[in-house]
């Protein structure tokens, strides 16, 4: 995120890379990698990612469901992405 927050984008998109290596269900990296390589306009690479999009809606981490909103359009999946998200973040308090 330092990376991409700098704009070293190619940097960002490599350590989302070894990210998910070390962990291939972190929803945030697969999210940020999808995310940055449309930034770079590297669409050979996303288009060989495509099933990551489908796969981040099983996973119910944490992500930004703005971000993938450029990927596809299935209302339900942005809907579901949103619920996970806020329920997530936004515990009810006690």
């Amino acid at each position: 995120a330092a990376l991409k927050d700098k704009g070293e984008l190619d940097a960002a998109i490599d350590s989302y890379k070894q990210a998910i290596k070390i962990k291939p269900d972190f929803a945030e990296a697969l999210s940020q990698k999808l995310y940055q390589q449309a930034m770079i306009c590297d669409w050979a690479e996303i288009e060989g990612d495509r099933e990551i999009i489908n796969k981040l809606v099983t996973l119910e981490q944490d992500i930004s469901p703005f971000v993938l909103m450029t990927f596809e359009d299935v209302p339900n999946r942005h809907r579901l992405r949103s619920e996970i998200q806020a329920k997530i973040k936004f515990k009810p308090s006690t």
